[in-house]
């Protein structure tokens, strides 16, 4: 089994892990709302969670709080 860093918790063992990077992981989900897919985050670090938001994705935008770098770019790639 190799060891890869895409999926969370990459801390010290991937370099291209960004050293001031606030938390560890980040956890996805989702759920369509009418037209609109509502999207809960989910941040953590040492196995417990940091913090918590909301985004929702409407007629191609995306809004909510924290939409910035790279949680904004991860959200995308999840939503896809």
């Amino acid at each position: 089994m190799r060891e890869i860093c895409n999926v969370g918790y990459a801390r010290g063992r991937c370099s291209h892990f960004p050293a001031g990077a606030e938390a560890d992981a980040v956890r996805f989900s989702a759920v369509r709302d009418g037209k609109d897919l509502r999207v809960i985050y989910i941040l953590e670090k040492d196995c417990s969670p940091l913090r918590h938001g909301l985004i929702i994705y409407s007629e191609g935008k995306f809004t909510g709080d924290l939409l910035k770098g790279t949680l904004l770019e991860q959200v995308k790639a999840f939503v896809g």
